[in-house]
């Protein structure tokens, strides 16, 4: 009995040894393939950033500068400041007048606005009373066009038919 149990014991072993090699051998492989896709990985990966970087200073090359993008509007600005000039030469009483009247006139309702809240809520309020009013009648006169339309075409196809 002895003999048998060493013998079972070796075929054991075997069927072990054996288990164990298949499974290195698995293990290994599986290593391998992992080691290999990662490289590949990699060199995609490196690959990839110089197409971008190369995109990237391409991209740069083609872009235009901010002196060469505001060049044109200095010297659409001088223009326009010494046409204003121009003007102003030409009336200088008008620009005197006009500007003054203006400012006191913006100072004269920003004034307003601040010493009196309450009626410049209850301007506002109705000012969009008003303008919702106003959105109501256009919105009614549309209607009434689209019907008048609809009616004109209604006698056109009883002329015709």
């Amino acid at each position: 009995m002895a003999k048998f149990l060493q013998e079972y014991k070796k075929q054991q072993t075997k069927k072990s040894s054996a288990r164990s090699v298949a499974f290195d051998g698995q293990k290994k492989a599986l290593f391998a393939s992992g080691r290999k896709t990662a490289e590949e990985i990699s060199r995609d990966g490196v690959a990839y950033l110089e197409e971008l970087k190369t995109q990237v200073m391409s991209t740069k090359q083609q872009e235009i500068s901010y002196e060469k993008y505001t060049n044109g509007l200095d010297q659409l600005g001088e223009h326009s400041n010494e046409a204003l000039a121009k003007l102003v030469e030409i009336c200088p009483a008008v620009s005197k007048d006009l500007f003054v009247r203006r400012l006191q006139a913006l100072e004269a309702s920003g004034e307003m606005l601040k010493s009196n809240p309450s009626k410049r809520e209850k301007a506002l309020e109705l000012c969009r009373r008003n303008a919702h009013a106003q959105v109501i009648k256009s919105q009614e006169k549309e209607k009434l066009a689209t019907d008048a339309s609809r009616l004109i075409k209604h006698y056109k196809d009883l002329l015709r038919g």
